[in-house]
């Protein structure tokens, strides 16, 4: 098979890959169709073959530099695995951290191999994508919120049930549902909304009352997800948009010193008590769930670091969490990506993934065509970071990646003349 017959068949699995990840509530009413589980290992599956796919392309030929960082990969996620309660634990984080990883990394060594242009088309194809099911998501969330019965008719649950035997997470908050859209629960759905609107806000080829118009449904759709840190970012946004039309000149000066301001008060508020005395005040219930457990949560994790070893790698590989294996022990949840990365890969893992995400943002922050990613891994690295967990956020995790690979790739290139096409 020739090469041009074998980039056609990556093109028809990366659009399909891409756009069932948008839509991943078709996996779950599969499973509670046929009642059979298995149609919840979808995302595991397709992502698997798709790698092998991609590397089946490519010839399994790999070069020095890449062979080098996937055996560093493997011996990491080895020595990590020998400190997890059980052999199942370890397995089931791996499932968690890695399938996705080292996708986008196979991905990002196929396609640095092609040309620009060609990569650049695909960028915008991607991005057009997420911004039109965005929307169609951001529509679902509409319907949902206002009519949650005719919902819960239609994927076949009742009260009390909320589809967590089919991998769906409905759940409620003050009597409101907390509206899945198209995937699987109102996180995924909060953040991969707001990651539309992101993108539609500082894409160039999207102008004027269209933008208009879109930046309305989304907004809507992202409130009726009732995600909290997703409205925040939506905020930061708005902060950000504004400070770009106004003080254009010194933009980088004020959205980088509110992103480290925000990081700094959450980072301090996950080691005293100060923030969640000061929002007793506006909401309590919000107070409590969303500020003062993480707090908690943080002191506990603190308690079982009693050696410099656990304080560097962390606790123990899949040792807390409360979602997913049974564990024959009270585990601590994880309701952050600070919390998730504290406890399995310790201080270590915060400073490499921080590190990643500046150097990202770094790079490509100063390309217009990127913005939209920019600021949502300012976003990611300022708010969700103590919030939410977004390393297994499935599909942010995915596309935020994949769009990161075009953008680090192209920038490096410098490809001023294929960014004005």
């Amino acid at each position: 098979m020739n090469r041009e017959n074998k980039i056609k068949i990556f093109e028809k699995i990366y659009s399909f890959l891409i756009i069932m990840s948008m839509v991943s509530i078709v996996f779950v009413l599969l499973a509670k169709i046929s009642h059979n589980r298995i149609f919840l290992l979808w995302k595991e599956i397709l992502i698997i073959l798709s790698s092998f796919v991609l590397l089946w392309i490519r010839g399994w030929k790999f070069f020095k530099k890449e062979l080098i960082l996937l055996l560093c990969i493997t011996i990491i996620v080895t020595l990590y695995s020998l400190s997890s309660p059980s052999f199942y634990i370890a397995l089931y984080q791996i499932k968690l951290d890695w399938v996705v990883l080292i996708f986008v990394i196979i991905f990002f060594f196929f396609i640095r191999r092609l040309n620009s242009v060609y990569i650049f088309n695909l960028y915008i194809y991607t991005v057009k994508l997420i911004i039109i099911f965005g929307v169609l998501n951001a529509l679902a969330a509409i319907v949902e919120f206002w009519n949650p019965n005719f919902f819960m008719e239609i994927v076949g649950i009742t009260p009390g049930d909320w589809g967590y035997n089919e991998g769906l997470r409905v759940i409620t908050m003050l009597d409101f549902l907390r509206s899945p859209a198209l995937l699987t629960g109102f996180v995924q759905a909060g953040s991969f909304i707001l990651l539309s609107i992101y993108l539609t806000l500082f894409f160039p080829f999207i102008k004027g009352f269209l933008r208009l118009i879109l930046f309305v449904v989304l907004t809507l759709g992202l409130i009726c997800t009732t995600y909290k840190s997703g409205i925040v970012g939506l905020l930061m946004l708005m902060y950000i948009y504004i400070t770009e039309l106004v003080f254009s000149k010194f933009k980088s000066i004020f959205v980088n010193s509110v992103a480290i301001i925000i990081f700094v008060i959450s980072l301090a508020g996950s080691f005293n008590e100060f923030l969640f005395r000061l929002f007793m005040n506006i909401n309590e219930y919000i107070a409590y769930n969303s500020i003062y457990m993480r707090f908690y949560f943080t002191q506990e994790i603190l308690h079982q670091m009693d050696s410099l070893l656990k304080i560097i790698l962390g606790v123990g590989f899949g040792y807390n969490g409360t979602f997913g294996v049974y564990k024959p022990y009270e585990a601590i949840p994880l309701d952050s990506l600070f919390l998730y990365l504290l406890s399995n890969y310790g201080v270590l893992g915060l400073v490499i993934f921080l590190g990643i995400m500046l150097y990202a943002y770094i790079k490509i922050k100063n390309e217009s065509i990127f913005k939209g990613v920019a600021y949502y891994l300012l976003y990611l690295s300022s708010i969700e970071f103590f919030f939410n967990n977004f390393l297994v956020n499935f599909p942010v995790n995915l596309l935020v990646f994949t769009l990161l690979s075009f953008a680090l790739i192209l920038s490096d290139r410098n490809c001023k003349e294929v960014f004005k096409l």
